[in-house]
Protein backbone atom coordinates (compact mmCIF):
# COMPACT_ATOMS: atom_id res chain seq x y z
CA UNK A 1 0.00 0.00 0.00
CA UNK A 2 3.29 2.41 0.40
CA UNK A 3 6.05 3.42 -1.14
CA UNK A 4 8.84 4.09 1.30
CA UNK A 5 12.29 5.49 0.84
CA UNK A 6 14.92 4.36 2.82
CA UNK A 7 18.31 6.51 3.01
CA UNK A 8 20.14 3.47 2.25
CA UNK A 9 18.21 2.25 -0.36
CA UNK A 10 18.42 -1.29 1.19
CA UNK A 11 16.17 -2.86 4.24
CA UNK A 12 17.77 -3.08 7.64
CA UNK A 13 16.37 -4.20 11.12
CA UNK A 14 16.62 -2.37 14.32
CA UNK A 15 15.93 -2.63 17.96
CA UNK A 16 12.51 -0.72 18.73
CA UNK A 17 10.34 -0.33 22.06
CA UNK A 18 6.91 -0.38 22.49
CA UNK A 19 4.98 1.91 24.44
CA UNK A 20 2.25 1.32 26.97
CA UNK A 21 -0.45 1.83 24.38
CA UNK A 22 1.27 -0.75 22.23
CA UNK A 23 2.38 1.47 19.05
CA UNK A 24 5.55 1.77 17.99
CA UNK A 25 8.47 4.47 18.67
CA UNK A 26 9.89 3.94 15.40
CA UNK A 27 9.95 1.90 11.98
CA UNK A 28 11.58 -0.85 11.57
CA UNK A 29 12.11 -2.76 8.21
CA UNK A 30 13.25 -6.39 8.26
CA UNK A 31 12.63 -9.52 6.37
CA UNK A 32 12.81 -11.47 9.91
CA UNK A 33 11.25 -10.82 13.21
CA UNK A 34 12.75 -8.23 14.92
CA UNK A 35 12.85 -7.75 18.97
CA UNK A 36 10.58 -5.25 20.27
CA UNK A 37 11.61 -4.48 23.79
CA UNK A 38 8.10 -3.51 26.21
CA UNK A 39 8.92 -0.22 28.15
CA UNK A 40 5.50 -0.81 30.28
CA UNK A 41 5.07 1.26 33.29
CA UNK A 42 5.71 -1.95 35.34
CA UNK A 43 9.55 -1.87 34.24
CA UNK A 44 9.20 -4.76 32.55
CA UNK A 45 10.90 -5.75 29.64
CA UNK A 46 10.04 -8.52 27.44
CA UNK A 47 11.17 -9.12 23.84
CA UNK A 48 8.34 -9.77 22.01
CA UNK A 49 8.62 -11.09 18.11
CA UNK A 50 7.23 -8.39 15.14
CA UNK A 51 6.63 -9.15 11.91
CA UNK A 52 7.59 -5.83 10.21
CA UNK A 53 6.72 -4.89 6.43
CA UNK A 54 9.76 -4.88 3.92
CA UNK A 55 9.79 -2.81 0.98
CA UNK A 56 9.48 -5.42 -2.63
CA UNK A 57 11.81 -2.25 -4.62
CA UNK A 58 13.78 1.00 -4.35
CA UNK A 59 12.48 4.37 -5.82
CA UNK A 60 14.06 7.40 -7.35
CA UNK A 61 15.34 9.58 -4.77
CA UNK A 62 12.35 12.03 -3.17
CA UNK A 63 11.47 15.40 -4.97
CA UNK A 64 12.39 18.43 -2.96
CA UNK A 65 9.91 20.10 -1.02
CA UNK A 66 9.64 23.21 1.53
CA UNK A 67 10.02 21.85 5.23
CA UNK A 68 6.98 24.17 5.59
CA UNK A 69 4.50 22.78 2.75
CA UNK A 70 4.89 19.35 4.52
CA UNK A 71 2.19 17.70 6.22
CA UNK A 72 3.85 14.72 7.75
CA UNK A 73 7.67 14.64 9.30
CA UNK A 74 7.70 10.92 9.48
CA UNK A 75 11.38 9.38 9.29
CA UNK A 76 10.46 8.96 5.45
CA UNK A 77 9.49 12.61 5.28
CA UNK A 78 12.33 13.56 7.17
CA UNK A 79 14.50 12.42 4.40
CA UNK A 80 12.39 14.80 1.87
CA UNK A 81 15.29 17.51 0.41
CA UNK A 82 14.35 20.73 1.12
CA UNK A 83 13.59 22.83 -1.93
CA UNK A 84 16.14 25.80 -2.76
CA UNK A 85 13.51 28.10 -4.10
CA UNK A 86 11.96 30.39 -1.51
CA UNK A 87 8.54 30.75 -1.80
CA UNK A 88 7.48 33.74 -3.27
CA UNK A 89 5.22 36.34 -0.98
CA UNK A 90 1.70 36.36 -1.72
CA UNK A 91 1.30 33.31 -4.26
CA UNK A 92 -0.15 29.79 -3.37
CA UNK A 93 2.47 27.12 -3.14
CA UNK A 94 -0.30 24.74 -4.21
CA UNK A 95 -0.39 26.62 -7.96
CA UNK A 96 2.02 25.04 -10.80
CA UNK A 97 3.46 27.83 -13.09
CA UNK A 98 4.76 25.17 -14.83
CA UNK A 99 1.80 24.11 -16.60
CA UNK A 100 0.92 27.00 -19.09
CA UNK A 101 -2.40 25.95 -19.70
CA UNK A 102 -3.40 25.91 -15.76
CA UNK A 103 -6.66 28.03 -14.76
CA UNK A 104 -9.95 27.88 -12.63
CA UNK A 105 -11.27 25.55 -15.03
CA UNK A 106 -9.41 22.83 -15.73
CA UNK A 107 -8.66 20.92 -18.99
CA UNK A 108 -11.19 17.80 -19.24
CA UNK A 109 -10.02 14.43 -21.43
CA UNK A 110 -12.80 12.66 -22.90
CA UNK A 111 -12.85 9.32 -24.33
CA UNK A 112 -14.99 8.61 -27.00
CA UNK A 113 -15.78 5.06 -29.26
CA UNK A 114 -13.16 5.06 -31.83
CA UNK A 115 -15.11 6.05 -35.42
CA UNK A 116 -17.20 8.15 -33.38
CA UNK A 117 -15.65 11.81 -32.89
CA UNK A 118 -17.80 13.82 -34.53
CA UNK A 119 -20.78 13.39 -32.28
CA UNK A 120 -18.44 13.88 -29.20
CA UNK A 121 -17.65 16.99 -30.53
CA UNK A 122 -21.33 18.23 -31.23
CA UNK A 123 -21.85 17.03 -27.91
CA UNK A 124 -19.41 19.71 -26.85
CA UNK A 125 -20.80 22.20 -28.94
CA UNK A 126 -24.02 22.14 -27.61
CA UNK A 127 -22.45 22.63 -24.21
CA UNK A 128 -20.54 25.61 -25.37
CA UNK A 129 -17.57 23.67 -24.52
CA UNK A 130 -14.20 24.90 -25.69
CA UNK A 131 -12.15 22.45 -27.08
CA UNK A 132 -8.17 22.72 -26.66
CA UNK A 133 -6.93 19.76 -28.44
CA UNK A 134 -8.19 16.83 -30.14
CA UNK A 135 -6.04 13.29 -30.73
CA UNK A 136 -8.14 11.78 -33.15
CA UNK A 137 -5.44 8.91 -33.83
CA UNK A 138 -6.10 8.27 -29.73
CA UNK A 139 -9.72 9.09 -29.36
CA UNK A 140 -9.00 11.80 -26.86
CA UNK A 141 -10.34 15.66 -26.31
CA UNK A 142 -9.38 17.95 -24.38
CA UNK A 143 -11.61 20.50 -23.72
CA UNK A 144 -12.47 23.43 -20.82
CA UNK A 145 -16.16 24.53 -19.99
CA UNK A 146 -16.93 28.30 -18.80
CA UNK A 147 -19.13 27.21 -15.88
CA UNK A 148 -17.36 28.46 -12.32
CA UNK A 149 -16.57 26.44 -9.56
CA UNK A 150 -19.78 27.34 -7.41
CA UNK A 151 -22.37 24.59 -9.33
CA UNK A 152 -24.69 22.26 -7.88
CA UNK A 153 -24.23 19.00 -9.63
CA UNK A 154 -21.26 17.94 -12.63
CA UNK A 155 -22.02 18.35 -16.21
CA UNK A 156 -22.91 15.12 -17.58
CA UNK A 157 -21.50 13.96 -21.51
CA UNK A 158 -23.04 11.06 -23.13
CA UNK A 159 -20.79 10.28 -25.79
CA UNK A 160 -17.62 9.49 -23.58
CA UNK A 161 -16.52 6.73 -22.05
CA UNK A 162 -14.07 7.88 -19.93
CA UNK A 163 -14.07 11.66 -18.42
CA UNK A 164 -11.16 12.96 -15.80
CA UNK A 165 -9.21 16.10 -15.14
CA UNK A 166 -6.14 16.44 -16.49
CA UNK A 167 -2.48 16.63 -14.75
CA UNK A 168 0.24 18.76 -16.59
CA UNK A 169 0.99 18.40 -20.32
CA UNK A 170 0.01 15.26 -22.65
CA UNK A 171 3.06 13.17 -22.51
CA UNK A 172 4.19 11.27 -26.08
CA UNK A 173 5.50 8.17 -25.75
CA UNK A 174 7.77 5.94 -28.09
CA UNK A 175 6.09 3.21 -30.51
CA UNK A 176 5.55 -0.18 -28.82
CA UNK A 177 6.34 1.54 -25.81
CA UNK A 178 7.78 -0.62 -22.85
CA UNK A 179 6.90 -0.51 -19.00
CA UNK A 180 10.66 1.18 -18.50
CA UNK A 181 9.10 3.81 -20.97
CA UNK A 182 6.18 4.39 -18.78
CA UNK A 183 8.17 4.47 -15.84
CA UNK A 184 10.17 6.94 -17.29
CA UNK A 185 7.82 9.66 -18.35
CA UNK A 186 5.35 9.14 -15.98
CA UNK A 187 8.77 10.01 -13.41
CA UNK A 188 9.77 13.13 -15.54
CA UNK A 189 5.63 14.22 -15.59
CA UNK A 190 4.97 14.50 -11.76
CA UNK A 191 8.32 16.03 -11.31
CA UNK A 192 7.47 18.86 -13.24
CA UNK A 193 4.22 19.23 -11.96
CA UNK A 194 4.75 18.52 -8.25
CA UNK A 195 2.93 20.95 -6.33
CA UNK A 196 -0.07 19.79 -9.03
CA UNK A 197 -0.58 16.58 -7.84
CA UNK A 198 0.33 17.26 -4.22
CA UNK A 199 -2.48 19.56 -4.32
CA UNK A 200 -4.79 17.48 -6.15
CA UNK A 201 -4.24 14.33 -4.02
CA UNK A 202 -3.52 15.51 -0.37
CA UNK A 203 -6.65 16.42 0.66
CA UNK A 204 -8.00 13.21 0.41
CA UNK A 205 -7.15 10.17 2.76
CA UNK A 206 -7.50 7.03 0.38
CA UNK A 207 -6.45 6.83 -3.29
CA UNK A 208 -6.43 3.87 -6.07
CA UNK A 209 -5.31 4.22 -10.01
CA UNK A 210 -7.20 3.43 -12.49
CA UNK A 211 -5.99 2.52 -15.79
CA UNK A 212 -7.53 2.57 -19.36
CA UNK A 213 -5.45 0.86 -22.22
CA UNK A 214 -6.46 1.97 -25.72
CA UNK A 215 -4.90 -0.60 -28.50
CA UNK A 216 -3.73 -3.62 -28.80
CA UNK A 217 0.05 -3.77 -29.55
CA UNK A 218 0.82 -3.12 -26.13
CA UNK A 219 2.64 -5.66 -23.78
CA UNK A 220 2.22 -4.95 -20.61
CA UNK A 221 -0.55 -5.43 -18.07
CA UNK A 222 -2.97 -2.83 -16.57
CA UNK A 223 -1.14 -3.59 -12.58
CA UNK A 224 2.32 -3.09 -14.03
CA UNK A 225 1.43 0.26 -15.31
CA UNK A 226 -0.16 0.86 -11.67
CA UNK A 227 3.40 0.17 -10.14
CA UNK A 228 4.98 2.72 -11.62
CA UNK A 229 2.43 5.23 -11.43
CA UNK A 230 2.49 4.82 -7.61
CA UNK A 231 6.54 4.95 -7.60
CA UNK A 232 5.57 8.39 -9.81
CA UNK A 233 3.90 9.83 -7.07
CA UNK A 234 5.78 8.83 -4.35
CA UNK A 235 8.34 10.26 -5.60
CA UNK A 236 7.04 13.34 -5.61
CA UNK A 237 5.14 13.13 -1.81
CA UNK A 238 1.79 13.44 -3.60
CA UNK A 239 0.90 9.87 -1.16
CA UNK A 240 1.91 8.02 1.80
CA UNK A 241 4.59 6.15 1.62
CA UNK A 242 4.67 4.64 4.66
CA UNK A 243 2.65 2.74 7.37
CA UNK A 244 3.46 6.09 9.61
CA UNK A 245 3.41 8.32 6.67
CA UNK A 246 0.33 10.93 6.45
CA UNK A 247 2.12 12.96 3.54
CA UNK A 248 -0.46 11.70 1.55
CA UNK A 249 -3.54 9.22 0.78
CA UNK A 250 -3.25 5.31 1.21
CA UNK A 251 -4.06 3.63 -1.29
CA UNK A 252 -7.40 1.90 -1.16
CA UNK A 253 -9.04 -0.04 -3.98
CA UNK A 254 -12.71 0.01 -2.55
CA UNK A 255 -13.24 3.01 -0.17
CA UNK A 256 -11.24 5.85 -1.99
CA UNK A 257 -11.46 9.28 -2.50
CA UNK A 258 -10.01 10.02 -5.09
CA UNK A 259 -9.07 8.19 -8.40
CA UNK A 260 -5.61 8.87 -10.68
CA UNK A 261 -6.51 8.21 -14.10
CA UNK A 262 -4.10 6.99 -16.31
CA UNK A 263 -4.57 6.81 -20.14
CA UNK A 264 -2.34 4.74 -22.62
CA UNK A 265 -3.20 4.63 -26.45
CA UNK A 266 -0.86 2.73 -29.60
CA UNK A 267 -2.72 5.20 -31.77
CA UNK A 268 -3.42 2.26 -33.92
CA UNK A 269 -6.84 2.38 -35.80
CA UNK A 270 -8.12 -1.04 -35.69
CA UNK A 271 -11.24 0.21 -38.02
CA UNK A 272 -8.58 0.36 -40.70
CA UNK A 273 -6.86 -3.03 -39.50
CA UNK A 274 -10.55 -4.89 -39.56
CA UNK A 275 -10.67 -3.82 -43.23
CA UNK A 276 -7.76 -4.90 -44.22
CA UNK A 277 -5.03 -2.69 -43.38
CA UNK A 278 -1.35 -3.73 -41.71
CA UNK A 279 -1.35 -3.45 -38.14
CA UNK A 280 2.85 -2.75 -37.77
CA UNK A 281 1.78 -0.29 -40.92
CA UNK A 282 0.03 1.74 -38.24
CA UNK A 283 2.01 1.73 -35.05
CA UNK A 284 3.40 5.13 -34.02
CA UNK A 285 3.90 7.76 -31.42
CA UNK A 286 1.73 6.19 -28.15
CA UNK A 287 0.23 8.31 -25.51
CA UNK A 288 0.27 8.77 -21.86
CA UNK A 289 -2.59 11.17 -20.37
CA UNK A 290 -2.53 11.61 -16.61
CA UNK A 291 -5.10 13.20 -14.15
CA UNK A 292 -7.85 12.78 -11.65
CA UNK A 293 -11.68 12.38 -11.35
CA UNK A 294 -13.11 12.71 -7.44
CA UNK A 295 -16.66 13.56 -6.55
CA UNK A 296 -15.91 17.36 -6.96
CA UNK A 297 -15.28 16.82 -10.53
CA UNK A 298 -17.15 19.33 -12.97
CA UNK A 299 -17.76 16.70 -15.13
CA UNK A 300 -19.18 13.00 -15.52
CA UNK A 301 -19.90 10.24 -17.59
CA UNK A 302 -23.71 9.71 -18.22
CA UNK A 303 -25.34 6.49 -17.61
CA UNK A 304 -28.75 4.83 -17.47
CA UNK A 305 -27.80 2.14 -15.62
CA UNK A 306 -30.27 -0.23 -17.77
CA UNK A 307 -30.96 -3.36 -15.90
CA UNK A 308 -31.04 -6.63 -18.39
CA UNK A 309 -32.15 -9.47 -16.57
CA UNK A 310 -31.40 -12.49 -17.35
CA UNK A 311 -30.87 -11.98 -20.92
CA UNK A 312 -28.09 -11.69 -23.11
CA UNK A 313 -27.57 -8.08 -24.24
CA UNK A 314 -24.52 -6.06 -25.80
CA UNK A 315 -25.35 -3.05 -26.51
CA UNK A 316 -23.93 -0.50 -23.59
CA UNK A 317 -25.10 2.94 -22.45
CA UNK A 318 -21.94 5.13 -24.59
CA UNK A 319 -22.67 3.48 -27.97
CA UNK A 320 -26.04 3.46 -27.58
CA UNK A 321 -25.89 7.32 -26.36
CA UNK A 322 -23.88 8.05 -29.50
CA UNK A 323 -26.03 6.15 -31.89
CA UNK A 324 -29.14 8.66 -30.36
CA UNK A 325 -27.31 11.79 -30.88
CA UNK A 326 -25.86 10.91 -33.95
CA UNK A 327 -29.51 10.00 -35.12
CA UNK A 328 -31.25 13.25 -33.00
CA UNK A 329 -28.61 15.60 -35.61
CA UNK A 330 -29.98 14.30 -38.10
CA UNK A 331 -31.36 16.77 -40.62
CA UNK A 332 -34.96 16.60 -41.67
CA UNK A 333 -36.38 15.30 -38.66
CA UNK A 334 -40.00 17.06 -37.72
CA UNK A 335 -39.32 20.08 -35.03
CA UNK A 336 -42.66 18.83 -33.09
CA UNK A 337 -44.87 15.69 -32.40
CA UNK A 338 -41.65 13.43 -34.10
CA UNK A 339 -42.57 9.80 -33.70
CA UNK A 340 -39.70 7.32 -33.00
CA UNK A 341 -39.32 3.58 -33.34
CA UNK A 342 -37.43 1.02 -32.27
CA UNK A 343 -38.53 -1.99 -34.07
CA UNK A 344 -36.59 -5.10 -32.11
CA UNK A 345 -35.83 -2.75 -29.05
CA UNK A 346 -34.82 -5.88 -26.76
CA UNK A 347 -34.69 -3.88 -22.54
CA UNK A 348 -34.93 -1.06 -24.45
CA UNK A 349 -31.53 0.44 -24.37
CA UNK A 350 -31.75 2.33 -27.63
CA UNK A 351 -35.25 3.88 -26.93
CA UNK A 352 -33.90 5.12 -23.60
CA UNK A 353 -31.40 7.20 -24.66
CA UNK A 354 -32.92 8.90 -27.08
CA UNK A 355 -35.39 9.62 -24.18
CA UNK A 356 -32.76 10.80 -22.57
CA UNK A 357 -30.77 12.70 -25.34
CA UNK A 358 -34.24 14.42 -26.21
CA UNK A 359 -35.20 15.19 -22.46
CA UNK A 360 -32.31 17.33 -22.79
CA UNK A 361 -32.56 18.59 -26.22
CA UNK A 362 -33.07 22.83 -25.79
CA UNK A 363 -36.37 22.63 -28.30
CA UNK A 364 -39.40 22.14 -25.90
CA UNK A 365 -41.91 19.07 -26.62
CA UNK A 366 -40.42 18.02 -29.81
CA UNK A 367 -41.25 14.58 -29.34
CA UNK A 368 -44.67 13.35 -28.58
CA UNK A 369 -44.35 9.41 -28.86
CA UNK A 370 -41.46 6.94 -28.34
CA UNK A 371 -42.28 3.49 -29.49
CA UNK A 372 -40.33 -0.04 -28.65
CA UNK A 373 -41.44 -3.08 -30.31
CA UNK A 374 -40.27 -7.06 -29.51
CA UNK A 375 -41.46 -10.01 -29.63
CA UNK A 376 -39.57 -11.90 -26.26
CA UNK A 377 -42.19 -11.18 -22.95
CA UNK A 378 -38.88 -10.87 -20.83
CA UNK A 379 -37.15 -8.34 -22.80
CA UNK A 380 -40.87 -6.24 -23.15
CA UNK A 381 -40.86 -7.09 -19.16
CA UNK A 382 -37.53 -5.75 -18.44
CA UNK A 383 -37.62 -2.55 -21.18
CA UNK A 384 -41.17 -1.43 -18.89
CA UNK A 385 -39.48 -1.49 -15.82
CA UNK A 386 -36.70 0.35 -17.14
CA UNK A 387 -38.81 3.06 -18.57
CA UNK A 388 -41.02 3.36 -15.41
CA UNK A 389 -37.33 4.03 -13.18
CA UNK A 390 -35.39 6.52 -15.68
CA UNK A 391 -38.94 8.76 -16.30
CA UNK A 392 -37.19 11.19 -17.47
CA UNK A 393 -38.30 12.41 -21.03
CA UNK A 394 -41.36 11.86 -23.27
CA UNK A 395 -44.03 9.19 -23.12
CA UNK A 396 -42.73 5.42 -24.07
CA UNK A 397 -44.77 2.55 -24.95
CA UNK A 398 -43.28 -0.91 -25.59
CA UNK A 399 -45.49 -3.78 -27.38
CA UNK A 400 -45.19 -7.31 -27.30
CA UNK A 401 -45.16 -8.48 -31.24
CA UNK A 402 -42.82 -9.92 -33.65
CA UNK A 403 -40.81 -7.24 -36.12
CA UNK A 404 -41.40 -9.10 -39.34
CA UNK A 405 -45.18 -7.95 -38.21
CA UNK A 406 -45.28 -4.40 -36.83
CA UNK A 407 -48.79 -3.67 -34.80
CA UNK A 408 -48.75 -0.21 -36.56
CA UNK A 409 -50.67 1.35 -39.15
CA UNK A 410 -48.46 2.50 -43.09
CA UNK A 411 -46.41 5.72 -42.92
CA UNK A 412 -47.22 6.72 -39.14
CA UNK A 413 -43.57 6.90 -38.37
CA UNK A 414 -40.96 9.27 -38.33
CA UNK A 415 -37.60 7.78 -37.35
CA UNK A 416 -36.56 4.46 -36.51
CA UNK A 417 -33.18 3.32 -34.51
CA UNK A 418 -32.94 -0.28 -34.66
CA UNK A 419 -29.99 -2.68 -33.44
CA UNK A 420 -31.01 -5.78 -35.24
CA UNK A 421 -29.85 -9.34 -33.58
CA UNK A 422 -25.69 -10.06 -35.41
CA UNK A 423 -26.00 -14.29 -35.36
CA UNK A 424 -23.99 -13.91 -31.86
CA UNK A 425 -25.96 -14.14 -29.09
CA UNK A 426 -29.48 -14.08 -30.33
CA UNK A 427 -30.14 -16.87 -32.76
CA UNK A 428 -27.82 -17.37 -35.74
CA UNK A 429 -26.36 -16.10 -38.94
CA UNK A 430 -28.44 -18.37 -40.99
CA UNK A 431 -32.07 -17.13 -39.14
CA UNK A 432 -30.20 -13.08 -39.87
CA UNK A 433 -29.57 -13.57 -43.53
CA UNK A 434 -32.95 -15.34 -44.17
CA UNK A 435 -34.94 -12.32 -42.00
CA UNK A 436 -33.49 -9.14 -42.08
CA UNK A 437 -35.11 -8.37 -45.72
CA UNK A 438 -38.58 -9.24 -44.51
CA UNK A 439 -37.38 -7.26 -41.23
CA UNK A 440 -36.21 -4.21 -43.79
CA UNK A 441 -39.84 -4.13 -45.72
CA UNK A 442 -41.82 -3.99 -42.30
CA UNK A 443 -39.46 -1.16 -41.37
CA UNK A 444 -40.27 0.77 -44.27
CA UNK A 445 -43.81 0.08 -44.58
CA UNK A 446 -44.35 1.70 -41.67
CA UNK A 447 -41.76 4.80 -42.27
CA UNK A 448 -43.34 7.78 -43.84
CA UNK A 449 -42.03 9.26 -47.21
CA UNK A 450 -38.85 11.10 -46.59
CA UNK A 451 -38.50 9.30 -42.84
CA UNK A 452 -35.17 8.13 -41.59
CA UNK A 453 -33.88 4.62 -40.73
CA UNK A 454 -30.91 4.27 -38.66
CA UNK A 455 -29.53 0.82 -38.86
CA UNK A 456 -26.63 -0.90 -36.39
CA UNK A 457 -25.29 -4.24 -37.34
CA UNK A 458 -21.69 -6.02 -38.12
CA UNK A 459 -23.70 -8.34 -40.66
CA UNK A 460 -21.84 -5.13 -43.63
CA UNK A 461 -21.56 -7.59 -46.43
CA UNK A 462 -25.26 -8.93 -45.94
CA UNK A 463 -26.28 -5.42 -45.35
CA UNK A 464 -24.41 -4.12 -48.28
CA UNK A 465 -24.92 -6.93 -50.59
CA UNK A 466 -28.29 -8.22 -50.37
CA UNK A 467 -30.61 -5.94 -48.20
CA UNK A 468 -29.65 -2.28 -49.47
CA UNK A 469 -29.41 -3.78 -53.67
CA UNK A 470 -33.08 -4.97 -52.91
CA UNK A 471 -34.47 -2.17 -51.62
CA UNK A 472 -32.14 0.50 -54.19
CA UNK A 473 -35.68 2.11 -55.29
CA UNK A 474 -37.31 2.65 -51.95
CA UNK A 475 -34.21 4.04 -49.39
CA UNK A 476 -31.54 6.03 -50.33
CA UNK A 477 -28.03 5.51 -48.37
CA UNK A 478 -27.40 9.20 -47.10
CA UNK A 479 -24.17 8.22 -44.51
CA UNK A 480 -22.44 5.00 -43.24
CA UNK A 481 -20.28 5.82 -40.21
CA UNK A 482 -17.78 2.65 -39.25
CA UNK A 483 -17.15 2.30 -35.12
CA UNK A 484 -16.04 0.39 -32.18
CA UNK A 485 -19.06 -1.07 -30.96
CA UNK A 486 -17.68 -2.95 -27.55
CA UNK A 487 -14.74 -4.06 -29.74
CA UNK A 488 -16.92 -5.25 -32.36
CA UNK A 489 -14.52 -2.65 -35.01
CA UNK A 490 -16.53 -4.02 -38.25
CA UNK A 491 -19.80 -2.47 -36.64
CA UNK A 492 -21.48 0.05 -38.79
CA UNK A 493 -23.81 2.34 -38.65
CA UNK A 494 -26.10 3.08 -41.63
CA UNK A 495 -28.07 6.37 -42.65
CA UNK A 496 -31.12 5.49 -44.69
CA UNK A 497 -34.03 7.58 -46.10
CA UNK A 498 -36.97 6.60 -47.37
CA UNK A 499 -37.49 8.22 -50.97
CA UNK A 500 -40.55 5.99 -52.04
CA UNK A 501 -44.32 6.73 -51.51
CA UNK A 502 -45.20 3.05 -52.91
CA UNK A 503 -42.74 0.54 -51.66
CA UNK A 504 -41.41 -1.52 -54.86
CA UNK A 505 -39.84 -4.25 -52.69
CA UNK A 506 -41.71 -6.70 -49.71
Amino acid sequence: KFWPQMSSGQPHAETVSLTPSGDFDGLALSDKNVRGVDSSSHGLNREIPVQLWKPERPLPPHAPEASQSRPCHCPVCSEVPEELRQPEFGRDETEDTSDLRNSAQPIIVGIYPRGLSRVALAEIGRHGMHVVSHFEKHCAILFKHSRGTGFDAPIELSTFMLLFELCGEPVPLPPTASIANVGTAADAHARSIASTWRSRLRPFTRWRATIHRNGRTQQFKSPDIALVIGDALAGVGAISLAPCCTAGPEVDLTSFGVEVIVYISDGVDELRVVCGSSRKALIGEELLLLGTRCPSSTVRVATMGVEKGTLLSRAGDTEAFCVAQLALDLPELPSRNLRILDPMCGVGTYLLSLRWALARRVTPGRCSELIGVDMDPESIACANSNAERLSEGPITSFLLSSSAALPLQDATIDLIVVDPPWGQRHANHNYVKRNFPKWMAEWLRVLRPSGTAVVVTICTSLMENVVLPRFRQDVTLEDRVQFDNKGWTQCRLYVLRRTSSNLCCG
